[in-house]
């Protein structure tokens, strides 16, 4: 299963991990994350996944019986299930920084694989798995096929990483939303999709990006914890052009919504005017993202320049930078990412602003968007209000309020 960071993979596996016993009496469910594997004192750097499973089984009174016949631990445990009449689910969270890993210091992370590809293969169907990744590179790292690039940057691949067989492991993907999903932030905080929310929604969906955590964290944290939230950036010195490319592919994207950009982020317009027209201007109907051609071209005129690295992928990094919160995009269509967006319209916006005004205008609109959106948390009964000198005023006229305070 992959999907991007925050839309609740890891939340949904831990649920149904609480609860699934209740429903499934003979069904074992364990889950074990690699999220932390690079921190000193992370149980997987010694020991691995079928390692966990057995000594989760004996924690819970399951014990293996010594035969010659079998030799293999994931035969033991099989045949263990099988006699006490259970199932094991196992669900292994984050795969992907396992890939991160050094597998000559941490062999127990290249067992870790192993042990995988024996699960995937095994029929007994006592054991079923369950691998989770926030990478868009997901499938490239099962199977083990990757450029120098991606080896460089996932270090195991070079290390000891073994084919998972994307036959055995095949690849859901769960799309997250586009960062003009207004109805998917209404979703998220239980409001009606109307014309009278709207304009709180689009002061979520500005910073947030409308992933589902980052919703959460601009309604209930205050500045500076969610500022940057959405506005991520690269470093310029990106191996390769790697940031030019990123900074063309923003360029491209204010260009064909100059109309929109111009609407909303108008030339020496103050604060408050542009954090208007963020509640204002319904930029979630009129906004259009690039298309893969268009990113191709630009790709394609950065080699032709000699400006980018002509060894550098161009599928491999638009995933890298929605990796990276730098972009985003809807889909995977023929083996290639499908609409490419800005991560959030904050992010576009930082872009624009930053360039010309510099990076305290862009900052300052989200301490703004921060102190309005965050006041909704005070009301513990009316989600569509907020308090404001004492009277209760509806989310429609919210923008208003803070603007004038």
């Amino acid at each position: 299963m992959v999907g991007a960071k925050g839309i609740g993979k890891t939340a949904t596996l831990k649920i149904f991990n609480a609860t699934a016993k209740y429903a499934f009496e003979n069904l074992i469910e364990l889950y074990i994350s690699m999220n932390n594997i690079l921190s000193k004192g992370c149980p997987m750097q010694t020991s691995s996944i079928l390692d966990i499973v057995a000594d989760e089984l004996e924690r819970i009174g399951i014990t293996f019986e010594d035969d010659v016949r079998l030799p293999m631990l994931a035969q033991r445990i099989i045949a263990a299930l099988s006699k006490a009449g259970v199932y094991l689910h196992i669900c292994v969270d984050e795969l992907d920084q396992a890939y991160k890993v050094n597998g000559k210091v941490y062999p127990a992370v290249v067992r870790s694989l192993h042990d995988l590809v024996y699960l995937g293969n095994q029929p007994s169907g006592r054991i079923a798995v369950l691998v989770c990744s926030s990478s868009a590179m997901i499938e490239n790292l099962i199977t083990s096929n990757a450029d120098g690039r991606l080896r460089d940057d996932f270090v195991l691949l070079k290390t000891g990483a073994t084919n998972l067989n994307d036959n055995k492991f095949i690849t859901k993907r769960v799309y997250s939303t586009t960062p003009v999903d207004l109805d998917e932030v209404a979703k998220i905080l239980d409001l009606p999709f109307d014309d009278n929310n709207k304009p709180y929604l689009r002061l979520v969906a500005y910073s947030s990006g409308c992933f589902a955590r980052n919703v959460e964290r601009v309604v209930k944290e205050s500045y500076p914890e969610h500022d940057l939230l959405g506005v991520a950036t690269p470093e310029k010195e990106l191996p390769g052009g790697r940031f030019l490319l990123w900074n063309k592919i923003m360029k491209q994207l204010k260009k064909k919504n100059r109309t929109l950009c111009a609407d909303i982020f108008p030339v020496n317009a103050s604060i408050q005017t542009v954090i208007r027209n963020i509640i204002s201007v319904a930029w979630e109907e009129k906004f259009t993202p690039l298309n893969f051609d268009e990113v191709h071209k630009i790709w394609l005129k950065l080699i032709k320049k000699n400006r980018l690295d002509a060894s550098e992928n161009l599928i491999y990094n638009i995933l890298h930078f929605a990796d990276q919160n730098w972009i985003t995009f809807d889909g995977i269509r023929n083996g290639r990412p499908h609409r490419i967006y800005p991560f959030s319209m904050a992010s576009l916006g930082s872009y624009i602003l930053d360039e010309r005004n510099g990076s305290d205008f862009s900052q300052q609109i989200q301490q703004y968007i921060s102190e309005g959106t965050s006041a909704v948390e005070k009301l513990a009964n009316n989600p569509c209000m907020i308090v404001a000198n004492g009277t209760l005023v509806g989310a429609a006229s919210m923008g208003a309020v803070f603007l004038n305070s």
